[in-house]
């Protein structure tokens, strides 16, 4: 049965005519009566009734067109899946390669062929070259990649089973500690290498890397005997001895290890490769992804670079930080003083004796009590006079001068002993007046005091005197006043006695 026959049937039961059908599908109206009479013929049965105008299903033809369209649409699904298949719209990648190749080589292909081609299922394998063959020959797996020490790949595979194409090559370099006397050379030979308690996958040297120590002449003292790289490495790091390490796995290596290349006749070389079936047509995503993993192996530098433990950082003297209140970080802009600050995280409380024996900071010093003053009084400071008032609004401290005593008319004092007021004189040290009568009084010669008439005030004024003149005296140089007779009997006039 033509498939195209059931597409003819199928466009004639919809429109309802063969002169429609044959419009839409490209035919003529005789093609499609053609294909019509043959469906007709391979089923034996009649589909449709012809009439004036067109024609109409019958009974078979109403059986037949679930079926049709059903059988199309398959076939419509089944065309869909081998293009998305062959454009790498979808489909499946198997891949299975060795430890050491999915350090950084493998990765790097597959995550640029997932950035080209997302909706490609990838499953992969790790294991052995001789478990990676086995399933390849099973069709586990699609692609191998696989590594030998036999430069040629007839000696190493069986080439009328697989088809192995040469990828890299990847010479083997030594690992040695950090503290090690041969970590410094530029290139080594295993024979310096000798005495070295070795690190290996097992402790028959011939079934490992250090079958190359076998070709330089000396048999390797196997101590410790691991399988996995990361073992390895870390023993090395330890210091527990060197090993031998591929370039694909050492560009994942620790940094705290030393890779020094070996001489070129002592220096071991693999050979990868990738293997498929030979006679099978490659799938169109392994084929694709061969070609990724050839750009990946072509980005892979030639050497590794050596690898050195980082340099330990100088120690440097801490930096001195300013002296300030342990409780206080942030200054406040109110009379200079600091804010507190939240402590820090793991800072420990001190002990009760250590705070007792260091006195308080003077921010964290308590202020003594206001004293207390009667109902509708101002309130006085602590330890202060009167003079010293705390202002009700904003509890500020206010001090004053005190008001000078005010002298009653006629009272003694040191200015005028008329009636009134006077001047008060600066709060000075009183002058001390020798015993005996005034000089002025007794010694002849000497100029007597004017008298201070009524009302005068007295006041003393010290200033600078021009040179060559007589100094003004001072209050303390000036000898008292006598007693004035015009006012004797008035004004109460008796001497100041300063």
């Amino acid at each position: 049965m033509d498939m195209a026959w059931l597409d003819a049937f199928r466009t004639v039961a919809h429109l309802g005519s063969f002169t429609a059908a044959g419009e839409r599908l490209g035919f003529t109206q005789s093609a499609v009566s053609r294909q019509i009479a043959a469906l007709e013929a391979e089923l034996g049965v009649p589909l449709f009734d012809r009439l004036a105008r067109g024609v109409r299903l019958t009974e078979h033809g109403r059986t037949l067109l679930p079926h049709a369209e059903a059988l199309l649409e398959r076939l419509d699904t089944t065309r869909r899946d081998l293009v998305a298949l062959t454009e790498l719209g979808a489909g499946r990648l198997r891949v299975g390669a060795f430890d050491s190749a999915n350090a950084e080589l493998v990765p790097s292909a597959l995550a640029a062929f997932r950035a080209a081609h997302p909706q490609v299922e990838i499953a992969l394998t790790e294991g052995l070259t001789a478990h990676l063959l086995e399933r390849l020959a099973d069709a586990a797996i699609d692609l191998a990649v696989v590594a030998s020490y036999r430069e040629i790949a007839e000696d190493a595979y069986d080439t009328e089973q697989f088809d192995v194409r040469p990828l890299l090559k990847d010479p083997v370099l030594v690992a040695l500690p950090p503290a090690h006397r041969l970590a410094s050379r530029r290139r080594l030979r295993l024979a310096e290498l000798a005495g070295e308690p070795w690190i290996a996958a097992s402790r028959h040297p011939e079934s490992t890397l250090l079958a190359a120590c076998l070709r330089s002449g000396f048999q390797p003292r196997v101590e410790y005997a691991v399988g996995a790289w990361s073992a390895k490495l870390g023993l090395v790091a330890a210091g527990l001895g060197p090993t031998l390490i591929p370039s694909l796995a050492a560009r994942a290596a620790r940094p705290d290890i030393t890779l020094v290349p070996l001489h070129p006749d002592d220096t071991p070389v693999r050979h990868v490769s990738t293997a498929t079936r030979r006679g099978r047509r490659l799938a169109p995503a392994v084929a694709a992804f061969t070609g990724f993993l050839r750009a990946a192996a072509a980005n892979q530098p030639a050497r590794p670079p050596r690898t050195r433990p980082p340099p330990t950082p100088r120690s440097r003297p801490p930096t001195p930080t300013p002296r300030r209140c342990p409780s206080r970080t942030r200054p406040c802009t109110r009379r200079g003083r600091t804010r507190p600050a939240p402590p820090r995280a793991g800072a420990r409380a001190p002990t009760a004796g250590a705070a007792a024996a260091r006195p308080a900071p003077a921010c964290e010093r308590p202020r003594p009590p206001p004293t207390p003053t009667a109902p509708g009084s101002t309130p006085t400071a602590p330890g202060s006079t009167d003079s010293a008032r705390i202002h009700p609004d904003n509890g500020r401290i206010h001090r004053q001068r005190p008001d000078p005593p005010r002298q009653r008319p006629g009272a003694p004092g040191c200015g005028s002993h008329t009636s009134g007021t006077t001047r008060p004189s600066p709060a000075r040290r009183p002058a001390r007046t020798p015993p005996g009568p005034p000089r002025h009084a007794t010694e002849p010669g000497l100029p007597q005091p004017r008298p201070t008439p009524p009302g005068a005030r007295v006041v003393a004024r010290a200033g600078h005197h021009r040179s060559g003149s007589t100094p003004p005296a001072t209050n303390r140089d000036r000898p008292p006043p006598a007693v004035n007779p015009l006012t004797a009997g008035g004004g109460g006039g008796r001497a100041c006695p300063a």
